[in-house]
Parts: structure tokens; C-alpha cells; sequence
């Protein structure tokens, strides 16, 4: 998806149709209220609430102006589009002072886009446009709306939301937050240590290949972790043979799995003995908001893409105080890189 200030009438017209939590559209009768039948007051309260709860859930974008058929006819701009001056002002101006007060905590981080005639809307009539509020996800959240309630986005619509939704979004601020990206890759490699050569002489030295899931986690929330704990249960077919512990066998929809556990934990090389390096003590490693930590599982040797079908693999990320996050990811749809023979030193 474009980022919305490369937004224009045409990409708005081809975004998808339906009821999304990302997104809401509304005419003009939504936000112009030169309209003699629209009330500012009204507009205001509609518009807070809106705000509440795209900030509360994630983030959103509102696209004022445009209607949003549920039936096959087109996305058109609605009514020439919504007046360029509000209040005696430029309505973009306009919006972008009157957004943040809206809600209470302030919002801080959104943008207005107006597209009018002459610049992204050659449909908007003239002195009319479309107007397109982005709002980011707000660490400031929860935000009440002027009504003196908290909103969120539940099934395209902006719903009240319950006291237990609140607190969690209240208790974003005092934890870290985790985004987890995973993948796979094999890696066929030619060792060069002597050792490791075949017996018989005259022969090369033999390819060998390993396969590793790796699990990234990104902090995306503006608190550290200091302590973090992740477990990952893969299907039993796809882990080697010498990793394979029955104390880590899990059942999961009435499938074998393995259960490994890895931590943000690091050991100093304090020297060597033998040409082995010697540890230290251990500390945690604390993983700084915005920053990433990366954990790799051996999986089977032999796998390939074409050996994946509908198993999936479970995860979770214990930090600290925070509750769990976990999920699921299908086998087959995570990114699969093959990386070529190289030897290794």
C-alpha cells in the first residue's frame, strides 16, 4: 500500500471495498458542514469519536469526501467533494488544529492530506476536495473521546469499548511491545577443515546443508525489555533427530510437537583454552524500543519448500511483567531463502 501522502482520487477509488479497521470512508455530509442540513457540534462529536478509535486500535485513515457503495458500483467523490474553508479557514489547517484536542490524552502523531481539482481529485468540484486523515498508532492511547468514552475498531466500525480492552491499552505504555516476523533458510555448505574430510582418499569433501527457522522480534513499543523469554513448538516431522527431546514434546490440535525455549541471555569471551573460547558470567541483553533481537531453530536437513504443507508453527514472547504475545504462522507461506554453496573456514 502507498503511504497516504502519495494517495490521489484514482488510488482511492481502486482501495478495497468493505468494512476494514484500517480505514473509513465518509461523504461530504461526514465533515462539511457549510451544508445548511450539518451541524458543526455533530460533526465534531462524530469526527472524536472516529479519532478514539482508529488511535486506540492500531491506527487508521479516514477519507472524507468519497462515498463507499457496498454494492459493484463505483467509488465516486461525493457531492463535488467537501468545501476547501471551514470555519473561515482552509479546512486542511483547520483540521490539523482542531484534530488533536478531540481527544483526551492529545493526539500527536496524524497527518491531513487534501486532495482538490487541481491536484489528486480532478473529479472534486472547484473551492471542494477530498480530505484524508491518517492516524498513526499512539503511544499516548488510550484516548477518550468528547464524550467521555473510549473507542476502538471492531469489525469496520468504531465501537465503546469495554473496561478490560482499556486497561490492556493502558498498560501498553508500561510494557514492551513485540512484532514477530519469521522465515526460513538452508544453507549447503563445504567444510575446509581437515577433519572433516571423507576417509576415503582421492574423494572430495562432501556438501553438507542445514536448514534454520529463524524468529525475529521487533520491539515496536517505547519501553525496553529486559527480560525475554521466547518459545517456538515446530511439528515433530520437521526437527532433526538429535534435537528431539520427549521432555519437549507438546501436543497442538492433536499434533507432535517440539517445544524450544531461547532468551535474550549473552556470555562475554573472557579468553581461550585450547583454542576454545572460555565464558564469563551471563547477563540479559535488553532489547531497546524500535531495535530487534533474532533467535534461530534447526529444522530437518532434508527440507524442502515443496515438503510444506498446512502444519503451522506456534510461538510466544514472555518480557518481563507483559502479558504473552504469541501466535501461529503457516509452514508453507513464510519466505523460504536458499543460499548457495560457500565454504566454510
Amino acid at each position: 500500500m502507498r503511504p497516504v501522502n502519495e494517495w490521489d482520487e484514482e488510488y482511492v477509488r481502486q482501495l478495497p471495498r468493505g468494512e476494514f479497521d484500517w480505514i473509513e470512508f465518509k461523504g461530504r455530509g461526514g465533515l462539511d458542514f457549510t451544508l445548511p442540513s450539518i451541524a458543526e457540534n455533530k460533526v465534531l462529536e462524530k469526527l472524536s469519536i472516529q479519532v478514539s478509535a482508529m488511535a486506540n486500535s492500531g491506527g487508521g485513515t479516514i477519507v472524507y469526501g468519497m462515498t463507499d457503495p457496498t454494492d459493484l458500483s463505483a467509488r465516486e467523490v461525493d457531492d463535488g467533494g467537501i468545501s476547501l474553508h471551514l470555519k473561515g479557514r482552509n479546512t486542511k489547517e483547520w483540521l490539523e488544529d482542531v484534530i488533536p484536542h478531540l481527544v483526551e490524552e492529545p493526539l500527536r502523531r496524524f497527518s491531513v492530506l487534501a486532495l482538490t481539482r487541481s491536484a489528486g481529485a480532478p473529479s472534486a468540484e472547484d473551492g471542494r476536495g477530498i480530505f484524508v486523515i491518517d492516524i498513526a498508532d499512539s503511544h499516548d492511547a488510550p484516548h477518550q473521546a468528547r464524550d467521555s468514552r473510549y473507542y476502538v475498531r471492531v469489525g469496520g466500525k468504531s465501537r465503546p469499548a469495554g473496561h478490560r480492552i482499556v486497561s490492556d491499552i493502558f498498560n501498553r505504555g508500561n510494557h514492551a511491545e513485540f512484532h514477530v516476523d519469521l522465515s526460513i533458510y538452508s544453507e549447503t555448505w563445504i567444510p575446509s577443515d581437515p577433519l572433516s574430510l571423507p576417509i576415503m582418499m582421492g574423494s572430495e569433501r562432501s556438501p553438507r546443508r542445514s536448514v534454520h527457522l529463524v524468529l525475529t522480534a521487533t520491539n515496536r513499543g517505547t519501553v525496553f525489555a529486559q527480560f525475554v523469554r521466547v518459545f517456538v513448538s515446530i511439528p515433530e516431522r520437521f526437527v532433526p533427530s538429535d534435537e528431539r527431546d520427549d521432555d519437549d514434546v507438546v501436543i497442538i490440535d492433536g499434533v507432535r510437537h517440539f517445544q524450544f525455549a531461547e532468551n535474550n541471555q549473552k556470555r562475554d569471551v573472557v579468553g581461550h583454552t585450547m583454542g576454545y573460547p572460555k565464558y564469563g558470567g551471563s547477563w540479559f541483553d535488553p532489547i531497546l524500543p524500535g531495535l530487534s533481537r533474532s533467535w534461530k531453530f534447526s529444522l530437518h536437513p532434508g527440507l524442502r519448500p515443496q515438503h510444506m504443507k498446512n502444519e503451522h508453527i506456534y510461538w510466544s514472547i514472555h518480557a518481563d511483567s507483559a502479558p504473552a504475545a504469541q501466535g501461529r504462522a503457516e509452514f508453507a507461506k513464510l519466505p523460504f531463502e536458499v543460499r548457495d554453496n560457500h565454504v566454510i573456514e
